[in-house]
Order: structure tokens, then sequence, then C-alpha cells
């Protein structure tokens, strides 16, 4: 990781994360994966012809700290399992913009998460990349998913014979 923060793992549950799920075409020949609920904002532009794109990357006011990155791993994982990429695939952000305007810190969390920060390009001033592969392995360590389990009954219920 590039900043002295040590990150601790998060545990979110999976149906809370991936609320709101959702692939649309992007009008370009390729996909949009996005994941729009209370607590955060990511979307992924998939070309088929172009490096995969990391177009929206923040959490909503309030939501807990580091939901965002989980929220990045699981929409990732799923991305995988639906074979809409692959892990050697290279995700990119293009330009970020600080909410806050410290573009320092914006980079950082972009390396904390597994990003690297390459040459600047025409047009691309501030140039992160990374496989997906690379990411996934960064994100599982710092976040942990749990399921919904199904209820617990009280004692006087379970022992009921039908």
């Amino acid at each position: 990781m590039s900043s002295s923060i040590k990150l601790l793992t998060q545990t979110f549950n999976e149906a809370e994360l991936g609320e709101n799920y959702e692939i649309v075409d992007n009008g370009f020949g390729g996909k949009l994966a996005k994941l729009y609920n209370k607590n955060v904002r990511i979307a992924i532009g998939i070309q088929p012809t172009w490096a995969i794109s990391l177009d929206a990357f923040y959490k909503i006011e309030g939501a807990s700290k580091g939901i965002a990155r989980c929220s990045l791993l699981w929409l990732l994982k799923k991305l995988l399992t639906e074979k809409l990429i692959t892990e050697e695939e290279i995700m990119k952000v293009s330009s970020p913009t600080p909410n806050d305007g410290n573009m320092g810190r914006l980079i950082g969390i972009y390396e904390d998460i597994g990003f690297t920060l390459g040459e600047p390009e025409p047009g691309n001033p501030v140039n992160l990349s990374s496989t997906i592969q690379n990411l996934i392995e960064t994100l599982e360590k710092q976040c942990a998913f749990t399921s919904v389990h199904c209820a617990h009954f009280p004692p006087q219920l379970t022992n009921l014979r039908f």
C-alpha cells in the first residue's frame, strides 16, 4: 500500500453490497455495470475493444468506511462470474476528480486498492491502471463478505412437530 494508513479487513453483507446491481448497454457496443444504491455509486465500462474503465467510484456520505472498496470487490467478482470480464484484463481510471480537491489523497486511495499510477497521457494527466486479478487480490485483503442466513426461531418454535 502506498499510504501509511493500515487498512483493517471490513466485513459487509453480500446482499447489501450488491443491492441495485444492473448491466445496461452503453450505446457504443459495450456494457455498463452499475451499482448505485444507498451506500455507493460504482460504474464500470466494459468495451470489447478497449480497456475496462472504472467510470464512477465513491461512497455516499454517511455510508460505512470501506464499503466502496468492498462493493467494488463484490462487483468485480460478479462480472467475472458472469464472464463479462477476465482476470487478465486491464482496468483503467482516467483523470479522477477528488471531491475535496486533494488529488494526492485520491491517488493514494486508488493505489491502496491496487491501481498503479502511470505516466500522463494526452488528455489524461492522471493515469491509473491494474489487472482485474491484482485488484481482486488486493481488495480481498481488505474486505470480507457475510451471507444472509435463515432467521433464528425462538426455542419454543424449534421443537414443533407436524
